[in-house]
């Protein structure tokens, strides 16, 4: 059986494979098994260097072109990264090629009646790389979760971050995630429970928004998240 075969019958995750060119030194998206993948696919990045995948992000070539070809060509095998990639989505799509009917929902601000808050949903992309010990090659690879944004109100912290990322965040970077779709029904519910939660004292009154000390994660998780399992 094919090895990308393999992982797509056993291992629940996206897989890209990325492959150093010998002529000239850079990184090729060369095979790969995709099936969460928003807004592109194989067929449509398939052959392309690592700079025009990702010619559509905000900065990438100012900032983090050449840092990100110098990443790939030092990645020690014995050291892979993760990180996290974030969206806010009308329902749970989760595979949504170029040309996919969903794709409505991100073009216009639907009325309430029609997109309740209960059908948003935070996406986020769980992204490792990693290279291979024997060919080199780098392997990205995602698994994406979703979570019902009504879930927040029960977070310490979490409605008054996404609410100074909605509305403060670079306009370049929140234009790219195009949350713009979803914040007519998102902000005035995140803006009700951050006050819910300073009248119960979940959040300090004064607290200055940041990163949390343990981001991703937020204070009390694990008991929410264990009530939540039923143990």
């Amino acid at each position: 059986m094919h090895p990308l075969h393999v992982l797509l019958e056993n291992v629940p995750e996206d897989f890209a494979v990325m492959i150093r060119n010998p002529d000239d030194g850079y990184y090729y998206f060369r095979a790969g098994i995709l099936c969460s993948s928003l807004g592109w696919s194989v067929a449509s990045k398939l052959g392309m260097q690592l700079k025009e995948i990702h010619s559509p992000i905000p900065d990438y070539k100012e900032k983090m072109e050449f840092s990100m070809d110098r990443y790939f060509s030092k990645l020690p095998t014995a050291r892979p990264i993760q990180r996290g990639s974030w969206g806010l989505e009308v329902d749970t799509p989760l595979f949504m090629p170029p040309g996919d009917p969903h794709e409505k929902y991100r073009e216009a601000q639907f009325p309430e009646t029609e997109l309740p808050l209960s059908r948003i949903h935070l996406r986020v992309d769980w992204q490792t790389l990693r290279r291979l010990p024997l060919s080199g090659a780098i392997i990205f690879n995602f698994k994406a979760l979703f979570t019902p944004v009504e879930d927040f109100r029960f977070e310490p912290h979490i409605p008054h971050l996404l609410h100074t990322i909605l509305l403060h965040g670079k306009p370049n970077i929140m234009a790219y995630k195009n949350t713009w779709h979803v914040e007519h029904v998102v902000l005035p519910a995140i803006e009700l429970w951050k006050k819910e939660q300073e009248d119960k004292g979940m959040v300090p009154k004064d607290w200055e928004v940041g990163t949390l000390a343990e981001a991703p994660f937020f204070p009390g998780w694990e008991g929410y998240w264990r009530g939540r399992q039923g143990f």
